[in-house]
């Protein structure tokens, strides 16, 4: 909590009183005026003072009279103004505690909420403010409104929380659902709850009661400098307090930590001008856009890039760049300090200046030397780990969905590539190799030193894996060259990047195992598994996913491996084509955009593992889930097939095996398919002359769709089931062949399997 400097002036002495001796406190005005609206002058918002006619008269609804004053330095006496003039007039003085709009008292002019309003209007009302102040701490004012409850006799009051900034109206569902959340909880008035823009009594104004004396609405206690930090109120109040998880456009918007407002962006702030209240196009208010200029230069201190002067220096330039017109120096002063001093309390100290980095030359680094002659001859063959899929000296990444098996299919890759013998090559074979194993359908051609190091599979299930992949034992030969490190048994996981105070870092860790690695002569095959475990910074940034892209290149480049980063998909990700999964991998798209190559794997949907596994005589594993998967080549700048490929999962090793070639062996010859399902159509129609369809996809999946699935062919309405084709690509290719043509044309023409020689 901490206090704003005053911006109201003194009200001025002999002010006008309109209203009889006794009915107004002016100095009470005045200081209900500063504890709600001091330190806000300049904003640009405006106050909604109304008047409401009091008592209300018998037969007809009480007038009521809006006016709308500027927040600025003459605010307090021209509220206290316009009390005594309605007072007289007969006329109640309230406001709305908000910073609202010119004209608009509704909830859609609310600019932003500047305080917790409380209403205590029944009951015990002093054990109910008792209460209130157990759990929140000491309200900023407290005032009796003028009314008594008539059972307890206690008097109905105000309280008011002062928060430290405006919370913009869009962002404000904190502030609201503890408003709400506590007039349940205390048994106060829930219209006050649940409206942001309630109005509710000015203090130092009377309270007239039907048949009574007026009453004042009066301040029982009140520090204008006592503000209060929203997250602390909403932590006081307990948990439960929001039905579902705050987002990020929740929070206060002069708390530069929180994400941008879905509406705005700090390039906008940064770039384009501010105009007062109601005039920016885009409704840009201007205290979300000073909190995120001042927290933009702020963060840059924290970070080491700035020093104190030199983000005040920026925050002057911006304000007078950007700001029209531009705010006063002590407004933005006491701004900039306030957010600097909240940003040192929460985070700690800050960082030290630290100067840029002068240039220097690069070592050994000519451009004349790298001139285009020096590419003459024949260029290198291109090495494979995996023929035609895996490149050797290229990072990439492996994306599948959780539970997949991708740990055990990356473990089997590097099985092979450490520990069997070469291949060997028959120019007759498929890829011309007779004895490999295949990863994705292609197979396994590089040999070398294969290094796993994985984070979730301790040494017993890394036992246990190689014992099921490798009955024969290759791996416990003097040839193997496998290395599995796991973490978790030595010494626990370790990041190879962090988020660092000028952007990402390379840990220590990282350095040892690289030199570690570019030691081996043979290296082929990295594998990192998962990605998510050795990156201890945002994955969705960018940066962070150049640096450690750029490490994996590294690491391929000098030694000739093929790295592979296994990694996920993005949660509830929608994935039907190998175009899909490439979108779905998780985090900033500089993983796979960086990499040389990507490969993906997701699970089929139950009608389609049904359709793989009737085909391959096993229906019943149908019923369960993760038996077939469906994935392939994403990306390769390397040539290479992006073939959809189909896994089916071993029953004894739980490996995921490529069964493609032997479903396109089951699957029906184009010509079969078409030829059953045109000597089906033939039947219907000499069964029923008058039979008919038309061209749509639609109305040709209602004609064939009962012949389709009769013969149990691999046609569907729109194609998209895995090995089937579309009713629409069938009916061109019988056009086609002439076996259906179009017999009459009545607005939707009309076709018919027709007889062919």
């Amino acid at each position: 909590m901490g206090a704003s400097p005053a911006v109201f002036l003194p009200s001025p002495t002999g002010a006008a009183a309109l209203s009889p001796p006794g009915l107004v406190d002016r100095s009470q005005v005045d200081q209900f005026v500063r504890a709600l609206f001091g330190g806000l002058g300049g904003c640009g918002g405006f106050v909604n003072f109304r008047a409401i006619e009091e008592p209300e008269p018998v037969g007809r609804k009480a007038n009521a009279i809006d006016r709308w004053l500027p927040i600025e330095n003459s605010l307090p006496y021209r509220v206290a103004d316009l009390v005594d003039e309605f007072t007289a007039a007969g006329f109640a003085s309230y406001l709305i505690p908000a910073i609202m709009r010119e004209g608009d008292g509704g909830k859609t002019g609310l600019i932003a909420s500047i305080a917790l309003a409380i209403d205590i209007d029944s009951g015990d009302i002093d054990q109910k403010l008792a209460g209130i102040k157990a759990l929140l701490g000491e309200p900023t004012m407290v005032l009796h409104s003028g009314g008594v409850d008539k059972a307890s006799g206690h008097a109905k009051s105000h309280v008011y929380y002062r928060v430290l900034e405006p919370v913009a109206a869009e962002r404000a569902a904190k502030l609201d659902a503890l408003r709400e959340a506590v007039a349940r909880r205390f048994g106060c008035d829930m219209k006050v709850g649940r409206n942001p823009v309630q109005v509710l009594r000015v203090a130092g104004s009377p309270h007239r009661k039907p048949g009574g004396a007026p009453t004042m609405c009066r301040i029982v206690s009140a520090d204008p400098t006592l503000r209060h930090d929203l997250e602390t109120l909403v932590r006081a109040f307990g948990p439960g307090l929001l039905s579902t998880p705050a987002s990020p456009s929740d929070a206060s918007y002069f708390d530069f930590n929180s994400a941008k407002p879905a509406n705005q962006n700090l390039d906008r702030v940064l770039t384009e001008p501010v105009l007062a209240e109601g005039k920016s196009d885009d409704g840009l208010v201007r205290y979300e856009a000073a909190g995120m200029a001042i927290g933009h230069f702020i963060a840059e201190m924290r970070s080491g890039r700035l020093t104190e002067a030199q983000a005040w220096e920026r925050v002057q330039g911006w304000n007078a760049a950007e700001m029209r017109p531009p705010w006063p120096e002590e407004r933005l002063r006491g701004d900039f300090d306030r957010l600097l001093k909240r940003d040192i309390g929460e985070k700690g100290p800050l960082l030290p200046f630290v100067p840029p980095p002068q240039w220097q030359p690069t070592p050994g680094l000519r451009l004349v030397d790298w001139n285009a002659r020096r590419f003459k001859g024949p260029p290198p063959g291109r090495r494979w780990i995996v023929d035609g899929l895996l490149p050797a000296g290229t990072p990439g990444v492996f994306a599948a969905v959780g539970d997949a098996g991708k740990s055990m299919l990356a473990l089997r890759l590097a099985l092979a590539v450490g520990s069997y013998p070469a291949p060997k090559m028959a120019a007759d074979s498929p890829a011309g190799v007779n004895d490999t194993p295949r990863f994705f359908g292609q197979p396994i051609t590089g040999r070398g030193t294969a290094v796993i190091l994985t984070a979730e599979d301790d040494a017993d299930e890394i036992h246990r894996r190689l014992t099921a992949l490798d009955p024969e034992g290759l791996r416990l030969s003097d040839a193997s060259r496998l290395i599995v490190l796991p973490l978790l048994t030595a010494g626990g996981p370790k990041p190879i990047v962090i988020q660092g105070r000028n952007g990402p870092e390379v840990t220590p860790f990282w350095q040892d195992i690289r030199a570690q690695l570019l030691d081996f002569t043979d290296l082929a095959l990295v594998v990192v598994d998962p990605l998510s475990h050795f990156v201890h910074a945002n994955t969705n940034d960018n940066a962070v996913g150049t640096a450690v892209m750029g490490e994996m290149a590294d690491v391929a480049a000098n030694s000739g491996a093929a790295v592979m980063l296994v990694h996920h998909f993005a949660k509830a990700a929608d994935i039907g084509s190998l175009s899909d999964a490439r979108n779905a991998i998780r985090g900033a798209g500089a993983f796979v955009d960086n990499g040389r190559w990507a490969i993906v794997l997701w699970e089929a949907s139950q009608d389609e593992a049904y359709t793989v596994l009737k085909a391959l005589g096993e229906p019943a594993r149908a019923r369960q889930a993760g038996v077939v998967y469906f994935g392939g080549l994403t990306k390769g700048n390397a040539p290479g097939a992006k073939v959809l490929r189909t896994l089916v999962r071993d029953t004894k090793t739980g490996l995921l095996i490529d069964r493609t070639s032997e479903l396109e062996q089951l699957a029906p010859r184009r010509d079969d398919t078409d030829g059953r399902l045109y000597a089906a159509m033939w039947a219907k129609k000499m069964a029923e002359p008058g039979w008919y369809f038309t061209a749509s996809p639609s109305a040709l999946w209602v004609a064939w769709g009962p012949l389709i699935r009769n013969l149990g062919l691999p046609i569907t309405k729109d194609g998209k089931s895995k090995g089937s084709e579309s009713v629409q690509t069938v009916f061109e290719r019988l056009i086609d062949a002439g076996r259906v043509a179009k017999t009459e044309d009545r607005g939707a023409p009309r076709y018919e399997p027709v007889a062919v020689a």
